[in-house]
């Protein structure tokens, strides 16, 4: 008898091992899959932000140039002289 309880001891801790296996191999393709979702996301936000760098590359320099554009016509209009009363008479007919 003790062959036997032997046999089943062992018998019952193999299967005991065996169902941990099976257990942790179903634990690893879980976290496997969603290690490969988490890496598609990480992917896809790369992308996201290399095109909205992009626009937003050339939003600061449209802004730069309107900026730009702003001052050179306060410039212009500073250097213009104010016109006098003679001229705003004759300009205006009045």
């Amino acid at each position: 008898m003790s062959k036997s309880n032997a046999l089943e001891r062992a018998q019952q801790r193999h299967q005991a091992a065996a169902n941990d296996i099976t257990k942790l191999a179903l634990k690893r393709d879980k976290a496997l899959d969603a290690l490969i979702r988490a890496q598609e996301r990480y992917r896809k936000a790369i992308k996201t932000v290399g095109r909205t760098q992009k626009r937003y590359d050339a939003l600061r320099e449209e802004a730069r140039a309107v900026r730009a554009a702003r001052e050179v016509r306060r410039k212009e209009a500073k250097a213009q002289p104010a016109l006098t009363e003679e001229q705003s008479v004759e300009l205006f007919g009045i």
